[in-house]
């Protein structure tokens, strides 16, 4: 009887650790999106980005939304870079989020939250995250993000 139990035992581990594999990455997956990279051909600095953004739903300290659109930009400290929004309806902006060594903080770069332009000499080495945006009720705004690294 004792080799019943230990054997139900490890069928019962067992069983949650499949369970325990199945359901974990289906909550993390759920409702993230992707975040674009920004690329420069080759010989060029600037590049246009263009998406479509929404109404938001629910809105993060990094004014991401289920609506929003994010990219990711790599750079060197020194560099300069000039980021403007155009967008169909005139309501889509951005924010600029600066490096985070493990992505804890949402830290944004000084005057560079919900704007439609910014130009600035970038302080930090890393990746800096760019959310497109829009704050407007029933807007869906089709636009161009035109960035210029040098």
């Amino acid at each position: 009887m004792k080799h019943l139990n230990t054997s139900f035992a490890r069928f019962a581990w067992l069983a949650i650790l499949l369970v325990m594999t199945h359901i974990v990455p289906a909550q993390i997956s759920a409702g993230t999106k992707p975040i674009y990279s920004i690329e420069f051909k080759p010989g060029t600095t600037t590049t246009v980005m263009k998406g479509t953004v929404s109404t938001p739903k629910t809105v993060g300290p990094d004014m991401t939304n289920e609506g929003s659109e994010q990219y990711s930009l790599s750079v060197r400290a020194g560099q300069h870079l000039t980021i403007q929004i155009d967008s169909s309806n005139h309501q889509a902006m951005f924010t600029i989020i600066k490096p985070s060594p493990f992505g804890s903080k949402n830290e944004v770069v000084e005057t560079a939250r919900g704007v439609k332009r910014w130009s600035g000499t970038l302080a930090m080495n890393g990746d800096y995250r760019i959310t497109v945006f829009t704050r407007e009720e029933e807007a869906v705004s089709r636009f161009k993000l035109r960035v210029t690294l040098r």
